[in-house]
């Protein structure tokens, strides 16, 4: 069942924001909607006094100004808090409840939020609840309610009530009783509602974002420099909680809108860009590849990792700045400086990458691959992962892209790798299938080709030649013997049925042991075309 966020566990250890001003002494202020000791330097490992410590000082915090030494993306990722003087209604759940109880439902809860006179009770006659002004209530009327306890009754009872009947949208409401109302409000990472100076003058420019924080803030000191009990007074109860209720209506509106359609963060910015940093080359095949890996060109490994090559120079202390490692992996790029191989090497020694041919006519066309690298400008891939790209190497190109996040790395671990897809979604046959040198060497193997090879051995408790035991020694352990020669159409027909009897990992190996036998007795068979051999025998009818 679906459940709105919980406020009070989201906001439990969240730092609090308590004024409204933005800037003090030409600094944000320490406990202000950009303040860098609630939400992190602005500038990386940097705290307010303008001491740079580095990334050695990483999770420490400066004694003087209370700064944690982090990196300034903190920004992006650090929620605070603004505490309310009142509970107000929660806006998700009060269009939840707009959604469910059409305009009547509508009229009532805005009675009982803005007009102070409004008095609930419950009509034992119409067996329902009836909101009236405070003159024009029944003398027999019973209990009453007022303010907030008269909405939460209210709503309270229709939740179980219609929950109870099954219709439907209700047992939502019902689920999540306990987020009507909210007393905070969660306050966004300021760079993603930043504040910027324009013109050169002094003259700030906020996102509008801001503004409705700090309307709440602002009301928030007036209430509490209010010498009169505003939570008892209802008159100036009414009228705080009106402007409170509508800032933060406003509030949220703004933020779904910011985030939502196509210029929105989501879409605008995030969706589709768990993979990023993309890379393209021409391909070449590598026979001494396993089926689950390929090698990109260093220089485009400074390209894809220049962030992380960066990072990890200033962490073995070859620079004090991180911008210098940058510039030094920019330096090796344009001048082909082949220094940092071994720390590329080590760097995604357990990375993935995502290779695409072009055109993507389906889920084929993108697969998962472990990385190695190289210092030759091409990429290289197994040879049987041809098939299921439809490429060939005669100036084919592919695209690499690298995904960003853990989360994303694992989806390509288990369902974009190679190996998690040796079965074609179509027709369910094998995707990585032998061919030309590969056939042609399994064929000499196993039709007798090699005089060497025609001792009789014992495998298995059968007497077969030294040629057919060298092909089943690639086969799985348990799998009966191969005795018959096989051609392109019977080795195909074999694999499949390793494929639907075996692990993945079972296949893999298997499809990288015969790639070796076919290379080699290829190599060795060294079968040649010339033109006496394509002489005709006879007369040609």
């Amino acid at each position: 069942m679906p459940k709105l966020l919980d406020y009070e566990a989201f906001c439990e250890n969240l730092e609090e924001v308590t004024v409204p001003k933005i800037m003090e002494k030409k600094r944000f202020h320490p406990e202000g909607l950009f303040s860098e000791q609630i939400f992190g330097p602005v500038q990386n490992y940097t705290c307010q006094c303008g001491t740079y410590y580095g990334a050695f000082a990483d999770g420490s915090k400066c004694e003087d100004c209370g700064v944690d030494k982090v990196n300034s993306s903190e920004r992006r990722r650090r929620f605070a808090k603004i505490v309310l003087p009142f509970p107000v209604i929660n806006p998700v759940f009060y269009d939840l409840l707009i959604d469910q109880g059409g305009t009547m439902l509508k009229k009532g809860l805005d009675d009982l939020m803005r007009n102070e006179k409004s008095v609930m009770y419950y009509d034992n006659e119409e067996e329902e609840f009836r909101i009236v002004d405070e003159e024009n209530l029944p003398d027999d009327a019973g209990e009453t309610w007022e303010k907030l306890d008269a909405i939460e009754k209210m709503i309270t009872t229709l939740a179980h009530q219609l929950s109870a009947e099954r219709i439907q949208g209700w047992d939502i409401i019902n689920n999540n009783l306990d987020k009507l109302f909210i007393n905070k409000i969660i306050v966004l990472p300021p760079d993603l509602r930043p504040s910027t100076k324009r013109g050169g003058k002094s003259n700030q420019v906020v996102d509008e974002i801001n503004r409705y924080y700090v309307q709440i803030l602002t009301k928030k000191d007036i209430m509490r420099a209010t010498i009169v009990d505003v939570i008892h007074d209802k008159p100036l109860f009414y009228n705080y909680f009106r402007q409170v209720q509508k800032d933060v209506n406003e509030l949220y509106t703004h933020i779904l809108q910011k985030l939502s359609k196509k210029e929105g963060l989501i879409r605008g910015n995030i969706l589709g860009k768990r993979s990023d940093f993309s890379g393209r080359a021409v391909i070449t095949p590598d026979p001494t590849l396993s089926i689950d890996q390929c090698i990109l060109p260093y220089m485009m490994v400074l390209e894809l990792y220049k962030l992380q090559i960066a990072k990890k120079l200033v962490e073995i202390n070859r620079f004090k700045h991180i911008n210098k490692g940058i510039d030094f992996v920019d330096e090796c790029v344009e001048f082909g400086i082949p220094s940092l191989y071994r720390i590329c090497e080590e760097l995604v020694k357990d990375e993935v990458c995502i290779l695409n041919r072009q055109p993507s006519l389906h889920r084929l066309s993108m697969l998962g691959f472990n990385i190695k690298i190289s210092l030759d400008n091409v990429i290289k891939i197994h040879p049987l992962i041809c098939p299921p790209y439809n490429a060939d190497f005669d100036g084919d190109q592919m695209a690499v892209y690298i995904p960003i996040t853990k989360e994303a790395k694992q989806e390509v671990r288990e369902k974009l790798f190679i190996t998690k897809n040796f079965t074609h979604p179509a027709n369910g046959s094998l995707t990585t299938t032998p061919s030309q040198d590969i056939i042609l060497g399994v064929w000499a193997l196993t039709n007798h080709k090699f005089p060497d090879l025609q001792e009789v051995v014992s495998y298995k408790g059968e007497a077969i030649t030294e040629d057919i035991k060298i092909f089943n020694d690639c086969l799985p352990d348990d799998y009966p013997v191969v005795t018959t020669p096989l051609n392109g159409n019977t080795l195909v027909n074999l694999l499949n049925k390793i494929k639907d009897l075996y692990s993945e990992d079972i296949v893999a190996e298997t499809l990288d042991r015969i790639k070796r036998i076919g290379f080699k007795y290829s190599t060795l068979f060294g079968c040649t075309m010339s033109l006496e051999s394509c002489g005709i025998e006879g007369e040609k009818n």
